[in-house]
């Protein structure tokens, strides 16, 4: 059997780390970084089912959130998976390097999305980014992947205080949208009340909603309609997600 993990950018070798640092010395497990080996597109939008559709010939219309399935694109063969959506829907498709030439061909004429686009639909869309929300400093109950959590499994790095948190259904700080009333940089703390109630992680000038971000709210604050201040004279309104 084998299993393709992927990462968020340049996270490769820690993860290939973690990994090999939590092998027990009798499992039958092999480790290999495929990163040079390997591509992967990320196809955004209303329209990618139909891309799909015309690349690989493959009806993905009922396919179901991170489903994963071998895939023929332009005489090669690739991997197609489904992912979050992001302007409509969602998909991922991995293929080897040395058939990057083919599949970038099958994708000619495809606009391509631009850094600063997609960070504003991620923040619409209210999801987390390595480095922004991600780190080893959140929990996955606290960033909004509860599933990705198993509460049914075996012992895993971690689970003791994943499981007492959700017995408890008790979160020190909670991944929430703001409404500014104007933008301001990244990184700063939240106050309310005169009390540090969280951190700020991400900004964007959205056009279609203004001044938004996400940040971790403390629980005491973490309420839609609480209003809390994100830098001198700067206010904004704690809101759910997404914003879309």
């Amino acid at each position: 059997e084998h299993l393709l993990v992927t990462t968020s950018p340049g996270q490769n070798t820690a993860v290939l780390g973690l990994l090999r640092k939590n092998i027990f010395f009798n499992d039958r497990v092999g480790l290999e970084d495929l990163s040079a080996d390997t591509v992967e597109y990320h196809l955004y939008g209303p329209q990618s089912a139909e891309l799909v559709r015309d690349i690989a010939a493959l009806d993905v219309a009922d396919w179901p959130l991170h489903h994963v399935q071998g895939v023929t694109v332009a005489g090669k063969q690739a991997w197609l998976a489904r992912t979050l959506p992001i302007g409509g829907d969602g998909f991922a498709l991995f293929g080897r390097a040395d058939d990057a030439d083919s599949l970038r061909e099958a994708l000619a004429g495809v606009p391509v999305l631009g850094e600063a686009s997609y960070d504003t639909l991620r923040i619409e869309h209210g999801y987390a980014a390595w480095e922004r929300e991600l780190s080893l400093e959140y929990i996955p109950l606290e960033t909004r992947l509860v599933d990705a959590v198993s509460f049914t499994k075996g012992c895993y790095v971690g689970q003791e205080i994943i499981a007492r948190m959700e017995s408890r259904n008790r979160l020190a700080k909670q991944l929430m949208g703001l409404r500014l009333d104007r933008p301001v940089e990244t990184g700063g703390k939240l106050h309310a009340d005169g009390k540090e109630a969280g951190d700020l992680t991400s900004v964007v000038d959205s056009p279609r909603f203004g001044p938004i971000g996400l940040a971790y709210v403390r629980t005491a604050w973490a309420k839609p309609g609480t209003s809390v201040e994100v830098a001198d004279g700067v206010r904004a309104e704690v809101v759910e997600l997404p914003f879309v």
